[in-house]
């Protein structure tokens, strides 16, 4: 059986930028993304703001954020 200390659940912009950031300040943690999808993040990259441009595209929205 494969023993992970991190499994995320979601291969998008937050779960695979979630994985790269926790992954840079811990090297020696075993990461698992899961995703029910065949492909990922749709083209985006884990240091992408896609999310957050899309979700909060008003300066109200940001703000409150």
């Amino acid at each position: 059986m494969n023993r992970f200390d991190v499994i995320f659940v979601g291969a998008g912009i937050t779960g695979l930028a979630s994985a790269y950031h926790i992954k840079k300040m811990n090297g020696n943690l075993k990461i698992a993304i899961l995703d029910k999808k065949p492909a990922y993040c749709q083209g985006n990259t884990a240091k992408s703001a896609a999310e957050f441009r899309n979700l909060f595209s008003s300066d109200v929205n940001r703000k409150i954020t």
